[in-house]
């Protein structure tokens, strides 16, 4: 009897070790994806950066792109700030016959490349705290410059590979543009434009929103 407890016993300490062990190796494996896709970020190197993303990353994209070449106003002023800036942004520095090509993996390397997702400064000094795994998911809080911000990553495993949900950070900077929008005195859309023109140094109206 004595001998079977200590085996139970011997046996669920393994057990234990070896599921800590494994989540030790997904977290290793998440801090990895996050620092390959800062880095793909700060060299502006869009494909390497588009691998690194999940599927549900590149369908926002794709969204996005259609939006840009079909959509008029009455499908667009409805939607929230970041996808009234990500169509504005497109249509300003995409010729139409170019975007309506452009798979979702290319935009978003596109995206990168010209520096439309976070600056160099913006992402310089992010690093990963404290990751939560739940399956194929994960969360992060997010760090910058050695402060907690109020914002978490998360990630997807894809196959065998742990990548970035970028999509499900739009909320949180929706409300960080909305809160900009209120704070500087100009409605939302008032915002995009000088944002726009500040990027591409050409005048921006609501005649961005016009139907192709």
């Amino acid at each position: 009897m004595r001998s079977r407890a200590k085996s139970r016993s011997l046996g669920t300490v393994l057990l234990a070790t070896l599921l800590a062990a494994c989540g030790l190796g997904e977290e290793q494996a998440i801090r990895q994806a996050f620092e390959e896709y800062k880095q793909s970020i700060l060299d502006q190197d869009g494909e390497r950066a588009a691998s690194l993303v999940t599927q549900n990353t590149l369908d926002y994209y794709d969204e996005m792109r259609d939006l840009a070449v079909e959509a008029g106003p009455e499908q667009i002023l409805d939607r929230r700030l970041t996808d009234r800036l990500a169509v504005a942004t497109y249509r300003l520095t995409l010729d139409l016959e170019s975007l309506r090509q452009m798979t979702p993996r290319a935009l978003f390397a596109f995206a990168v490349d010209e520096g439309l997702i976070g600056s160099r400064s913006d992402v310089a000094g992010l690093e990963l705290g404290t990751i939560t795994l739940s399956g194929d998911t994960a969360t992060a809080n997010a760090v910058s410059d050695g402060q907690e911000a109020p914002l978490e990553w998360e990630f997807r495993r894809e196959g065998d590979q742990w990548r970035l949900d970028l999509e499900a950070l739009l909320a949180v900077v929706n409300l960080v543009l909305q809160n900009l929008a209120r704070e500087s005195g100009v409605s939302e859309n008032q915002l995009i434009y000088q944002t726009l023109e500040a990027r591409t140094g050409q005048r921006v109206t609501g005649e961005v929103w016009a139907r192709p």
